[in-house]
């Protein structure tokens, strides 16, 4: 079981690239590429629409647990 510390949310401003019906697939301002479990995102606020690594993207505010930014290396 994880501690408080490690599921407390913490919010990052990502761009989403892609999504399936299980994550999506976000890319950070260094242009590296993750796939986020929708299972794990607490909350996903939608922005404006950007290209990135020329790919149509959206701008995204989400909050996942603390653990995950870790095991990412977010």
């Amino acid at each position: 079981m994880r501690s408080d510390e490690e599921t407390e949310p913490v919010e990052g401003t990502f761009y989403l690239i892609h999504a399936t019906n299980k994550a999506y697939l976000m890319v950070d301002d260094n242009g590296e590429e993750y796939w986020i479990p929708k299972s794990q995102v607490i909350s996903i606020s939608y922005g404006r629409n950007v290209t990135i690594k020329e790919r149509p993207a959206q701008e995204v505010t989400i909050e996942i647990p603390r653990w995950l930014v870790e095991e990412k290396g977010l």
